[in-house]
């Protein structure tokens, strides 16, 4: 008799402890996460595009910062994964940190917001700009 009811109390030990742990791990998934995503982009036009392509099922906040190109991005692991959010955004014309964008897509931005065009000037020192004006 003793066998016994130490049996069926360490089984109900073990389903105890058992449903615990799944109940972190759920929990766990459930957190939003936040995180800081390279998007390229050029503009105000760009900013608005980005912002507007992350209102999706899944993406609790989106900011995207012009200067520094990072997106700051709070989503729902369990609803939406990061190759998602980057092939919306590649398929909205921007190149970010995981896909490039399709040239078709990347064609279809606006003039102002072709980001791949720019061309970087060189970047002159005192003594260039006083031997050139010599």
């Amino acid at each position: 008799m003793k066998t016994i009811n130490f049996l069926l109390l360490f089984l109900v030990m073990c389903f105890v402890v058992q449903s615990q742990q799944q109940k972190t791990v759920v929990n766990s998934v459930k957190k939003d996460t936040t995180i800081k995503f390279w998007v390229n982009g050029v503009c105000e036009m760009c900013k608005d595009r980005i912002e507007q392509t992350m209102k999706i099922r899944g993406v609790v906040k989106a900011s995207w910062d012009i200067p520094s190109k990072e997106l700051s991005l709070t989503y729902k692991p369990s609803v939406i994964g990061l190759n998602n959010i980057a092939r919306r955004l590649a398929d909205a014309g921007h190149d970010n940190q995981l896909k490039k964008a399709p040239d078709v897509a990347y064609k279809g931005l606006p003039a102002c917001c072709k980001y791949r065009d720019i061309k970087k000037e060189p970047v002159l020192i005192e003594e260039d700009i006083v031997s050139k004006a010599q």
